[in-house]
């Protein structure tokens, strides 16, 4: 099982700007509550980071459309460099997130890969944040419009445990909730998408624990270990 982590919010008008990371659930490799409480502290700092960002660049007068995450991915394969280019921003990168001129947020990896379940070489976009086009969280802007929502996959369930703790997400039994439809919808390229069959994607637990929550850590149906 996965888990993915919900962080950090900064609305966009309508929308949502959420952080999400993910985590795989059978691990094996405990962590102690003090290394996990200060990597759930990393990792939400980090969150704050991209949403003041995007904050920065929206008071600077980029749409919502011309926001570009380019630049996230600079240190993973060449097949994933391009995964976020932005056709709306403007071509002297100053509605990009991940750019001097923009944002300026560093395009390193920002995480210690300790934090993450080892899944081969991790070399690929589950193991950084991801900036999803298709998905809202119930309570959170309108109810008919999606949320821009980041999220990170294979964290580990100690660290997932803290970071609800410290955003007060409730852990029901020492677990965290799990989200019952499993969404997704692709990456963020300046515009939004909504399935023609379901509709717009929902983050649900069965114990509406995340509801109205900008920062979370939920189990996710996406993939079985």
């Amino acid at each position: 099982m996965f888990f993915y982590i919900m962080l950090g919010v900064v609305l966009f008008a309508t929308l949502a700007f959420t952080v999400s990371r993910g985590m795989r659930g059978s691990q094996t490799n405990a962590m102690s509550v003090r290394k996990a409480e200060l990597a759930a502290t990393e990792i939400l700092d980090y969150a704050q980071k991209i949403s003041n960002a995007v904050d920065k660049l929206r008071r600077k007068g980029c749409s919502e459309t011309e926001i570009s995450f380019d630049g996230a991915l600079t240190h993973f394969p060449a097949q994933f460099t391009t995964l976020y280019v932005n056709p709306n921003s403007p071509a002297d990168k100053s509605c990009h997130v991940y750019n001097m001129a923009g944002g300026r947020i560093a395009n390193i990896d920002p995480l210690d890969r300790n934090y993450l379940i080892e899944q081969g070489t991790l070399d690929w976009p589950d193991s950084k944040f991801y900036f999803h086009r298709a998905m809202r969280v119930n309570d959170i802007g309108i109810s008919a419009r999606v949320d821009l929502i980041m999220n990170l996959a294979n964290i580990k369930k100690e660290i997932c445990v803290k970071i609800n703790d410290f955003v007060d997400v409730a852990n029901p039994s020492g677990i965290p909730p799990r989200d019952t439809d499993g969404p997704n919808g692709g990456p963020f390229t300046g515009t939004f998408w909504v399935d023609a069959i379901t509709g717009i994607l929902t983050v649900n637990t069965a114990g509406n624990e995340v509801d109205g929550k900008y920062s979370m850590c939920i189990v996710s149906n996406g993939g079985v270990s």
